[in-house]
């Protein structure tokens, strides 16, 4: 598990408990500046790139988040980190601009093509997760070079 603490926010990356391709982000309290949010998507990146997975389901987990810096043209510039393992997103968020940019990381990697989902509370990530694993291999390992 990897924790990481800034001055009014938290955050936790770790693997499923039961071994499954699935990582969970979980931040609260208030993230001021961007760096520290990046900080916590490049950390979260580079465990995935560091696995042994090659499908990975990224689940994002700040409904305990109160503030987040506006992230989108961080996107657009290619400075959010990415990794092609990640197959599917699942956002649990209120804020309607971070789901935007969920959405946005989502399809700005040109070869994995991600699907992404947003939950409003624990039970629907929890529903969200194992819809993603009950899909077939060849659904969750799809890329555009299959095609």
């Amino acid at each position: 598990m990897i924790s990481m603490k800034g001055s009014d926010y938290t955050a936790e990356i770790d693997w499923d408990k039961d071994g499954h391709p699935v990582e969970y982000v979980t931040a609260t309290g208030s993230v001021k500046f961007v760096k520290d949010a990046i900080a916590v998507i490049t950390a979260a990146v580079k465990m995935i790139d560091e696995s042994s997975f090659q499908h990975v389901c990224a689940v994002y987990n700040v409904l305990g988040i109160t503030h987040i810096p506006h992230l989108a043209r961080f996107v657009g510039s290619g400075r959010i980190p990415s990794t092609t393992k990640t197959a599917h997103i699942i956002i649990a968020s209120h804020n309607t601009t971070l789901q935007l940019v969920c959405a946005l990381i989502a399809v700005s990697n040109n070869r994995r093509l991600r699907t992404m989902e947003v939950c409003k509370s624990e039970a629907e990530i929890t529903a969200a997760v194992q819809h993603w694993r009950n899909l077939p291999d060849r659904t969750r390992e799809y890329t555009v070079n299959n095609v």
